[in-house]
């Protein structure tokens, strides 16, 4: 699936999501639920295969920066943040020859609390201190634009519910036969350092939660997109056999390479 997001963002699904989406079973559901949503690239592309069918879509992500975007697309109040993003991308191209006065402009910019900055930060990330291009004209150039997104129409029309809170307790709330549960939690025993966020909620307790209680005993349907590593494969193993893993390419500077797998309680 090509980028539907309004930036690129770590730990994207749209490479595979095909493949996860292959894995899924909706027979009797009514309600997606993703408590680590992300890009929410798994119940985009669910909406994009069932648009006829009024699925309830429940998204949750512990950035609460993604999830506050997410609600101000969703209320269409985005024009004014649009805007002024924008505003600010000018002005840092007009100091294409002044690298130092542009970096200071940008750096000041994200490093603020609001909503605009984390945008800025995202849709142009290369410009990072330490990372800031000779090509300013190139990497600023185009105008940015949430409405030109895929994902836009998602949020905007689909039937959503947003959440910030602990991806545990979305499990719990929504453990019953009508629902199905994407996870993609961040990855144990992984290199991929930008799973992890800073407080690590959620990072040491959720494949505990799994774990002692048995994907089979939760009355949802579940499934767990992972890379399938040797801790996963312990943890899990009596969920593994029978499931196909598939290559993974990290789109970084080395291209990493790594196989994902699908297990799921259904």
């Amino acid at each position: 699936m090509k980028n539907h997001f309004f930036f690129s963002y770590a730990g994207n699904k749209r490479q595979e999501v095909e493949h996860i989406y292959n894995n899924i079973n909706l027979e009797g559901i009514d309600t997606i639920v993703e408590p680590f949503c992300g890009s929410c690239a798994v119940s985009y592309y669910i909406w994009t295969q069932n648009k006829d069918k009024n699925y309830k879509y429940i998204l949750n992500d512990l950035d609460d920066k993604l999830i506050e975007l997410l609600r101000i697309i969703k209320k269409g109040e985005y024009k004014e943040i649009q805007d002024d993003v924008n505003r600010k991308r000018e002005e840092i191209l007009t100091y294409e020859d002044d690298k130092e006065t542009a970096k200071n402009i940008y750096n000041n910019y994200i490093k603020n609390e609001k909503i605009n900055g984390y945008i800025l930060a995202h849709k142009y990330y290369t410009i990072k201190a330490g990372l800031f291009p000779m090509d300013l004209n190139y990497r600023m150039k185009k105008e940015f634009n949430l409405t030109s997104s895929p994902i836009f129409e998602f949020l905007t029309t689909a039937n959503i519910e947003l959440f910030n809170t602990d991806g545990n307790k979305i499990i719990n709330d929504y453990n019953n036969e009508k629902s199905f549960i994407f996870l993609d939690p961040p990855y144990i025993a992984s290199c991929n350092k930008f799973y992890s966020n800073d407080s690590n909620e959620n990072t040491n307790n959720i494949y505990e939660f799994l774990s002692s209680k048995g994907l089979n005993n939760f009355k949802s349907k579940m499934l767990i997109c992972h890379e399938n590593n040797w801790l996963f494969k312990i943890i899990f193993k009596d969920y593994i056999d029978g499931e196909i893993e598939y290559e993974k390419i990290y789109q970084n500077k080395k291209k990493k390479k790594t196989t994902h797998i699908c297990i799921k309680n259904y």
